[in-house]
């Protein structure tokens, strides 16, 4: 059975299609008709993985689309496929990542899985646990404040296992961000900045 790996470049008004090691190429628009005919499309080719850059949003709607449609798709580093293109000799420094080298990048990248909106959405949900938590922090230590001294040892109590539980959190953040190459390499940049720590990067990519 063929392997099918398809390139998606995604810009504000258009979306290039390419199949690796084929010419096949399409062009739609990227709006809501031309997302509809593009997975209609990919069902019928059944992809072993579609693969497209992770822009700066434009490839939101088609990701969705292309979950609900039950596609294995990835996003992937820009940069990524940029040092590939060029180790390949494909690319100059002026020139655009088209459709092509993205679909081969990921036939040549056996590491890239697909990855479903529920698993992009870990990091974020996680973030706004930790913030409920430090609230809570924050309250009862108000509260500390003007209770009475039986009152305070619970409150204490509570403080500290809260504060167990952001720990926790932070553990699960790391390992969330560890495993996945795109957040693995959009932390390492934004981690290089002075000022910019672990969880205020964690912060930024969700």
């Amino acid at each position: 059975m063929e392997r099918v790996y398809v390139g998606i470049d995604i810009s504000k008004d258009s979306l290039d299609v390419a199949v690796h090691d084929s010419d096949q190429r399409w062009r739609f628009a990227n709006d809501d008709t031309g997302i509809t005919d593009l997975c209609q499309l990919l069902v019928k080719l059944k992809p072993i993985l579609v693969a497209f850059e992770a822009t700066g949003g434009y490839e939101f709607p088609l990701y969705f689309a292309l979950d609900a449609a039950g596609l294995p798709a990835t996003p992937v580093n820009p940069r990524q496929i940029r040092d590939f293109a060029r180790s390949m000799g494909k690319l100059a420094k002026t020139d655009a990542i088209d459709a092509r080298v993205i679909a081969q990048f990921a036939s040549a990248n056996p590491e890239l899985k697909p990855k479903r909106i529920a698993d992009t959405q870990e990091v974020k949900e996680i973030v706004t646990r930790r913030t409920q938590l430090r609230d809570m922090v924050t309250a009862e230590t108000n509260r500390l404040r003007g209770a009475r001294p039986t009152r305070k040892v619970r409150i204490v109590a509570h403080i500290a296992w809260i504060k167990q539980e952001i720990a926790d959190i932070d553990r699960e953040l790391r390992d969330s961000i560890g495993k996945d190459p795109v957040w693995r390499e959009k932390d390492h940049l934004l981690r290089s900045t002075p000022g910019v720590g672990p969880i205020l990067s964690a912060t930024l990519i969700s």
